[in-house]
């Protein structure tokens, strides 16, 4: 009896320390850790979802809207959500979407398996208004309005603005800790590109309570997305409208910029292309089409690419040689056509030769035999050295991708490049912008405006950025690289040269003359055998007061003067108009 009382007690004992076992650990559980669990219950029924954010606008530099956003209507199902399968084959039924397809699309990878999954892209007002009207029974079947990118003017100043196309998973891993997610639109090239990470905006989004097993999802909160910052750019669309025009499809470029701060009033490259078609993915047909288009119409001119500049060149030569003082300005010179190094015969572009010629008379004709006496005086080095002092041969500085150095060659470099040694030929080649020397019109057109001017520029694209709420929050000004390491009174003469080009009578560039204002300018052709020779043109407007540069270039367009020089008179006409000096047309 004694021993049966000890096994009711032990027993009793054991019962007891049960029960306060399970009291400490519901204590525990719903009074310690009641919070976390309550969480993560939540979270089992609770999804964020995430609202995409609208880009921001670019505009020029007048405010017009050159790149702006719609919104598009996309049907998406929430996978989580209990009926939404059927109610997914209603609506696919309704709208003529065939079921595999949307199978397919459910089985595709996501960025979270609770993420509504898009079914149909770009629902027409008629087929949104039929699931609207059909909401109260398409249970986990919901619209999405989804901003798309939209360039106003299509294909206007597409490689400078660029395009958007879906991110890449390298891209995402750099920009994964900004905010970037799985399926986002981003730049690919130009503006859209560099600026990316301004123009992209925040994503916001609601809570979706997708409800135990058997119950409905429905939507607790809802944030609106922020959209990106705007940019203000220097580009003025007309000037950009006149150039493009102007260049009527042919293949080259046209740059514009203001004498006095670097602004890029245009930024042309032709042939073209429309932005508008990456925004929903180009087929791998119509991607083959545009990459192999021979005309290479996503090769931007204006200053990705670079080739000889021609006679525009002289006016680095002639500034180089009178600040070096191996020129008198009065001296006088004779061209029977060609000029005679050792072995070796150079023509001049007018065979039959300007005879005694001046050095104003040289630059408004562009005698060769003139430029390859100021080159043999000046040699190599010097040449060179000044060529850099204008902005060639380094990147000019320009806020996007593919800004190229160009080429100023030098005795090391070919002894680097070809094993070769430097001639005196090579230096008559480039004292007149051809043999080795590469330049791309954007640099073309920054060196004018420093000769214009005095002072070397970095281009200036994006004048400010601009919060969604209109708020100015960064502005960018002028940016000096150097004052050109030249006297005033050399800088009057080459601009003198660069007036007597457009004035005198034999003047080669007397096509861009513009009635009541006085241009400076000086053409280029630049051979390119066996094919027809490059043509160029740069020049600067009003010649005592300037205020517009530009560089006019045209892949095998022929004669500088003819083809070029026109081309520059109608953009300079416009452009003008801008900076506050209507022509007296």
């Amino acid at each position: 009896m004694y021993a049966q009382t000890q096994r009711i007690k032990i027993f009793g004992l054991l019962l007891l320390l049960v029960i306060v076992v399970i009291i400490i650990r519901l204590l525990q559980l719903q009074v310690i850790q009641g919070k976390k669990y309550t969480a993560m219950a939540k979270g089992n029924r609770l999804h964020l979802l995430l609202e995409q954010p609208a880009r921001g606008v670019i505009f020029d530099r007048h405010g017009h809207i050159l790149v702006s956003n719609r919104i598009r209507c996309d049907l998406a199902i929430a996978p989580r959500m209990s009926g939404s399968r059927k109610a997914m084959a209603e609506a696919a039924a309704m709208l003529n979407i065939p079921l595999e397809e949307v199978t397919r699309k459910l089985s595709a990878d996501r960025a979270s398996p609770l993420d509504p999954v898009v079914v149909k892209e770009g629902l027409t007002v008629e087929e949104t208004a039929m699931v609207l009207e059909r909401k109260h029974r398409l249970h986990g079947v919901v619209i999405k309005r989804v901003p798309y990118r939209f360039y106003v003017y299509g294909d206007l100043a597409s490689h400078l603005l660029g395009y958007v196309g879906e991110i890449d998973r390298e891209k995402l891993e750099e920009r994964r800790h900004l905010g970037y997610r799985m399926g986002d639109v981003i730049g690919k090239t130009g503006v859209e590109s560099f600026f990316d990470p301004t123009l992209h905006g925040f994503y916001m989004g609601g809570q979706a309570d997708y409800g135990s097993v058997g119950a409905h999802g429905r939507v607790l909160t809802a944030m609106e997305a922020i959209r990106g910052s705007s940019l203000l750019l220097s580009l003025d669309r007309d000037t950009q409208v006149a150039a493009e025009d102007a260049l009527a499809g042919r293949p080259g470029a046209v740059v514009a910029v203001d004498v006095r701060n670097g602004e890029i009033l245009a930024m042309a490259s032709s042939p073209d292309y429309d932005p508008n078609a990456f925004v929903d993915g180009l087929s791998h047909t119509e991607w083959n089409s545009l990459s192999s288009n021979p005309g290479h119409p996503l090769q931007n001119r204006a200053s990705n690419s670079a080739w000889p500049p021609g006679s525009t060149f002289k006016m680095i030569t002639l500034a180089a040689a009178l600040q070096e003082r191996v020129v008198a300005p009065g001296e006088r010179f004779y061209c029977d056509g060609s000029y005679n190094l050792p072995g070796r015969r150079f023509r001049c572009w007018d065979h039959s030769g300007h005879g005694s010629i001046g050095l104003m008379e040289g630059m408004a004709q562009s005698c060769d035999v003139v430029f390859y006496e100021l080159g043999r005086r000046l040699g190599e080095e010097r040449l060179r050295r000044y060529a850099e002092a204008f902005g060639l041969g380094e990147k000019s500085g320009l806020s996007l991708a593919g800004d190229t150095p160009g080429n100023i060659p030098s005795a090391a470099w070919k002894k680097k490049r070809f094993k070769q040694e430097w001639y005196a030929g090579d230096t008559l080649n480039m004292s007149i912008g051809q043999g080795f020397v590469q330049a791309s019109p954007l640099q073309m057109a920054i060196s004018t405006a420093a000769v214009a001017g005095g002072k070397l520029y970095k281009p200036l694209l994006v004048k400010a950025v601009i919060s969604p709420g209109g708020v100015i929050m960064q502005e960018y000004g002028p940016v000096m690289r150097r004052r050109l390491p030249v006297r005033n009174d050399v800088l009057a003469m080459v601009r003198r040269g660069m007036r007597a080009a457009i004035k005198d009578p034999k003047g080669t560039g007397h096509l861009a003359a513009i009635e009541g204002v006085e241009v400076a300018g000086k053409t280029g052709t630049a051979e390119d055998p066996p094919r027809r020779p490059h043509a160029w043109f740069v020049g600067y407007a009003p010649y005592a007061d300037p205020r517009v540069a530009v560089c006019v270039f045209l892949e095998q367009g022929g004669h500088g003067g003819a083809a070029a020089a026109p081309i520059a008179r109608r953009v300079l006409e416009k452009a003008l108009i801008t900076t506050g000096i209507p022509p007296s047309l």
